[in-house]
């Protein structure tokens, strides 16, 4: 019962590793930079101070997570996924994974999308932090249950 968990630019990384191991029980991406636009403001000023300068990372990777897909990475992760953001995170808007999850649930592919309240990118207060914690494990303690099989999406062939 091997899960992976992305948090941030991690989730860069984790949705491509969980696409091609479906071995791995769960997937949960914690405040996940989602999307070329989403990572870019990682690195970018939006009023608030960068959490990452953009010299601190290689630029093949700034170059291959500015063109991240949402729905190749959303239909190709077979197992189930949870996304936890915080509302109040000034980093990654919460709004990123909005398309994630609609190409999932079109998909009919287990997605779920928490958002805690008054949570920041790091969910530094004790309860944001709590309820995260929380809701990873009962996440994780879930019991496994049969995929469902993907319906095809729009232009894929059979």
């Amino acid at each position: 019962r091997v899960s992976l968990l992305g948090f941030g630019l991690g989730a860069i990384a984790t949705l491509p590793a969980a696409r091609h191991t479906p071995s791995h029980n769960r997937v949960c991406l914690i405040a996940p930079a989602m999307g070329g636009d989403h990572v870019l403001r990682t690195v970018k000023s939006n009023g608030a101070p960068a959490p990452l300068r953009a010299e601190q990372l290689p630029d093949a990777w700034l170059t291959e997570a500015g063109q991240m897909n949402a729905a190749t990475n959303a239909a190709g992760v077979v197992q189930p996924v949870l996304i936890l953001q915080g509302p109040a995170d000034r980093f990654i808007d919460a709004s990123s994974s909005l398309s994630f999850a609609a190409i999932r649930e079109a998909a009919n592919l287990p997605i779920e999308r928490v958002l805690i309240a008054r949570a920041d990118h790091l969910f530094s207060t004790p309860a944001a932090r709590q309820t995260c914690v929380e809701r990873v494990v009962r996440f994780l303690e879930e019991p496994s249950a049969p995929r469902p099989a993907p319906r095809p999406t729009a232009g894929a062939s059979a």
